[in-house]
């Protein structure tokens, strides 16, 4: 295990532990630009300038007086625990490292000589130190803390025999704190989640006090968890300033919809550093979940001014647009998405919304495609090229991308729907009856769903049909269009007296309720006219009831 070897192991830690993130730095000590510099760093914040003692053991060590500079850093590294217990959010690869120095003045003779060279290692850049780790791992391993430096080493390598030795180490050694840790975060990196939580399991019920684990087993939960809020809690519990626990919970959070616990969490996380990870962006989506859209902006245009080059800040700011309805201002913004990253099928199909919801249905189909080319071939993507064609009155060419949308994915009620829409528009009502049947099935209390497949009947000549999933439609929501269909279709049957009772009922409810009467009621009336059909009775319904000409 060489100088390089141990850097490896560190710069592979930090990616694990936001505290520990600082750069290397010369003031440190004689030379000092290896990695432990990182880690010495925080010694020193913890130390709160009191750090002349771990400044002397640095030296010592370089000096190679290591029984002098491992007393002394050992001291300083108890002092820095103490204030900041920054071991508790620390991944394998640093709690073993700190671990390891910390005994390494306890150890029997025979480990003596490795544990020399384990520190002259981590602390200088003499290359010499590969001979003393290749002859002693050479031989045979048996005391605990060759093994753990040898675990240690392997980790660093990405050796294939880690897990042998791992496993070996802890049938000799179960009740290791590391050992397990190292497992449990082996697990993570796999995504085995199942396994991953056991193994942390484990961690905690070895050392309790131990907040890096809860907070990990916390991860491992299947998102929309209520069980990763309560590792969480206890990681916070242990160590109030553990940021990344602390968004780990404000993002968990978010996933369950609680977007004020979130808020709290973030804006926590904030108040130390304002562009911890996406703290902004996140705190922008919460502030538009629930409709305050002011605060949503403020922390859209935050994260774009700290990652100005980053198109995730235009995306966010582009669906505060999109929520309030301005549609234009947002496609704009995804444009500026798309000219960042070009590649991205998601930009594409944002934008294509836009223009959809904007009466740009000839814009919103270029993009939809584009996606479709860059390799978003989902149902969504083929749906929503259908969803234009349909707005085009392309109604044939709709049927096709809809029929393709099926086929990836065939219990979405709300392709079903659009196919039953088209359908009718085709008077091809035996199909649209079907298509409606197919949606309605998917999702029973689908109420729009349940209203057209009505019309489709109604189209068909079936009106006691009509009637009845209208009525089915109307329980689920208060809409006036079922209504009409109802009366509208009682007409039909030949019941003047009760379809103007209906008529006038329904009227006043809509009246009473605030409910808008769409022109389409009166519409249909007047296609009866117009077809010679029920005329008097109509006009009536119109004149009488409506109180139109």
């Amino acid at each position: 295990m060489t100088k390089r070897l141990i850097t490896i192991l560190l710069i592979v830690g930090l990616l694990y532990s936001p505290v520990l993130s600082f750069s290397a730095s010369k003031h440190l000590g004689i030379g000092y630009t290896n990695a432990f510099s990182n880690l010495g760093r925080e010694v020193k914040k913890q130390l709160n300038g009191k750090s002349a003692e771990f400044n002397e053991a640095i030296l010592k060590i370089e000096q190679k007086k290591f029984n002098d500079g491992l007393i002394l850093l050992n001291k300083s590294l108890v002092n820095a625990l103490a204030v900041g217990r920054i071991s508790s959010n620390l991944s394998y690869r640093y709690y073993e490292f700190l671990d390891l120095l910390k005994i390494s003045g306890t150890i029997g003779k025979d480990d003596k000589k490795l544990a020399d060279a384990f520190i002259n290692a981590s602390f200088t850049d003499d290359a010499d130190m590969d001979d003393i780790f290749n002859s002693y791992f050479a031989g045979t391993i048996t005391s605990e803390y060759s093994s753990r430096v040898k675990l240690l080493a392997l980790v660093g390598e990405n050796n294939p025999n880690l897990t042998t030795e791992l496993n070996a180490f802890l049938s000799r050694y179960p009740s290791n704190f590391s050992a397990n840790l190292l497992k449990a975060d082996k697990y993570f990196a796999e995504k085995k989640w199942k396994e991953a939580v056991g193994a942390f399991t484990q961690c905690v019920s070895i050392m309790p006090q131990y907040a890096y684990a809860y907070y990990m087993r916390g991860s491992c939960y299947t998102l929309m968890s209520e069980k990763s809020i309560d590792d969480f809690d206890k990681a916070l519990t242990l160590q109030p300033t553990y940021y990344e626990a602390l968004y780990a919970r404000a993002s968990q959070y978010q996933s369950l919809d609680k977007y004020r616990d979130a808020i709290s969490d973030y804006m926590k996380c904030y108040k130390k550093k304002k562009n911890y990870f996406l703290v902004t962006y996140n705190l922008s989506q919460c502030y538009k979940e629930l409709k305050m859209m002011d605060s949503a902006m403020v922390y859209a245009d935050e994260y774009i001014a700290i990652s100005p080059e980053a198109p995730l800040g235009y995306y966010g700011k582009a669906n505060v647009y999109f929520d309030k309805e301005e549609y234009l201002k947002a496609a704009d913004l995804f444009s500026r998405c798309i000219t960042l990253k070009p590649q991205v099928p998601r930009y594409y199909i944002s934008r294509g919304e836009s223009y959809y919801f904007a009466d740009s249905a000839s814009l919103a189909i270029k993009d939809f495609k584009r996606a479709f080319e860059l390799g978003d071939s989902t149902a969504y993507v083929s749906r929503l090229i259908g969803e234009c064609l349909y707005k085009q009155k392309q109604y044939e060419a709709s049927i096709s991308y809809y029929k393709q949308a099926i086929k990836t994915a065939p219990n979405n009620e709300l392709t079903w729907e659009s196919l039953n829409l088209t359908y009718i528009k085709l008077k091809r009502y035996p199909e649209a009856i079907e298509a409606g049947l197919r949606s309605i099935k998917i999702d029973t209390a689908y109420s729009s769903a349940l209203t057209n497949l009505s019309w489709a009947y109604y189209c068909a000549g079936d009106y006691d049909k009509c009637i009845f999933y209208s009525y089915k439609s109307l329980n689920l929501t208060k809409t006036a269009v079922p209504m009409f269909n109802i009366a509208l279709a009682t007409l039909r049957k030949g019941q003047f007296d009760k379809a103007k009772k209906l008529y006038s009922e329904f009227v006043n409810d809509c009246k009473v309720n605030k409910i808008k009467i769409n022109d389409g009621a009166i519409a249909d009336l007047k296609d009866l006219i117009d077809q010679k059909l029920m005329v008097n009775e109509s006009k009536f319904i119109i004149k009488n009831i409506f109180g139109k000409e």
